[in-house]
């Protein structure tokens, strides 16, 4: 336990575990000088832990106890939300990936009872060690309902379901707010959505631009209430003219260090850009040339429109709700995927 090593360093004892079991842990607290104390950990079996501080030098249990209390990031509330477009055959196979967690010797961590209903399956989760539930229904209705306090199986659950999930239920499932602080998604949530999102490009994008748009897609897994969100497109059309730049400078005849991305296509009307017949001769890959059309519409389009003002300042573009940043993103993600696709 980190804290508790961390205990040990900063008042130079010597922490041990003397007996554990799957409900309780009991440890001995020594230090030259001054007599062992005991200190008992109960796993409770609604995943609640309660810290008992024991023995003939309690004092020590008691300054643990404090330690680690004010130390645990408490999560504050029960779970009770609905997602809704999902069915059995998404969420089942994700409650069994649940059973392969396993503790470093080997032992099962999860397990679940899955029961038929009227209207729906229920599957009731546990964790054999620490004895929290989590209750999913998965209705016919495409509705699913998830009850239970914000522990292990919740965590573990909303991992293996984040693949499923766009940026806008991510930020329904994860983003959980008290009076004092925000959390972001683990990192390895977001990547694994991002992964599922772009397939194959996710792997050939360079390091610089992946990790533009894995910044980018945590700080969308937060709910703000904003006047304009245009702000959270910004890395996406970044990252999406870094990929312009990267498939057009694979090619050796491309020199970008004299003509801008933009000088590389002709405006054939209205928010439509096409490759020019030059560079066009020199890529010659109708899928690519199509791919490069797109991409560099789209960017041109957004890019002009929302980072620059009008001159009759009113008429400015804005982004008024988070729902067009979710649609722009998928637009973005979609557009490198097919460029990366349509390379040779």
């Amino acid at each position: 336990m980190p804290l508790m090593e961390e205990f040990k360093e900063k008042h130079k004892v010597s922490i041990i575990r003397r007996t554990s079991t799957n409900s309780k842990e009991v440890f001995v607290i020594s230090k030259i000088g001054m007599e062992d104390g005991l200190f008992e950990i109960y796993h409770n079996n609604k995943g609640t832990t309660t810290l008992n501080p024991t023995g003939k030098n309690k004092s020590i249990g008691e300054m643990l106890a404090s330690f680690l209390a004010s130390h645990v990031a408490e999560e504050k509330g029960r779970i009770n939300m609905t997602l809704v477009g999902y069915e059995y055959e998404h969420i089942q196979p994700i409650v069994e990936l649940m059973l392969d967690k396993k503790t470093e010797d080997g032992k099962q961590v999860f397990q679940y009872k899955e029961t038929k209903e009227l209207h729906g399956t229920r599957f009731d989760i546990c964790n054999l060690i620490s004895k929290d539930t989590l209750q999913v229904t998965v209705y016919n209705s495409k509705k699913v309902l998830i009850k239970g306090l914000p522990l292990s199986c919740y965590q573990e659950f909303i991992f293996q379901f984040s693949i499923l999930l766009d940026a806008n239920g991510l930020a329904h499932v994860f983003s959980r707010t008290d009076e004092n602080c925000t959390q972001v998604v683990e990192q390895k949530t977001v990547i694994n959505n991002l992964e599922a999102k772009l397939e194959e490009s996710y792997s050939k994008l360079p390091d610089i631009l992946r990790n533009m748009l894995i910044s980018s897609a945590s700080l969308k897994t937060i709910t703000f209430d904003l006047p304009d969100y245009s702000c959270f497109l910004y890395s996406e059309l970044r990252a999406l003219e870094g990929v312009l730049k990267h498939i057009l400078g694979e090619f050796d005849e491309i020199d970008l260090d004299e003509t801008k991305v933009g000088e590389h296509f002709d405006k054939i009307g209205p928010q439509k850009f096409t490759l020019s017949p030059k560079y066009s001769a020199i890529i010659n890959d109708e899928d690519l040339i199509k791919a490069l059309n797109a991409a560099y519409s789209f960017y041109n389009h957004q890019r002009h429109t929302l980072f620059h003002v009008d001159n009759v300042i009113v008429t400015t573009r804005v982004l008024m709700n988070f729902d067009q940043v979710l649609h722009l993103t998928d637009d973005v993600y979609n557009l490198i995927k097919s460029l990366y696709k349509a390379m040779p």
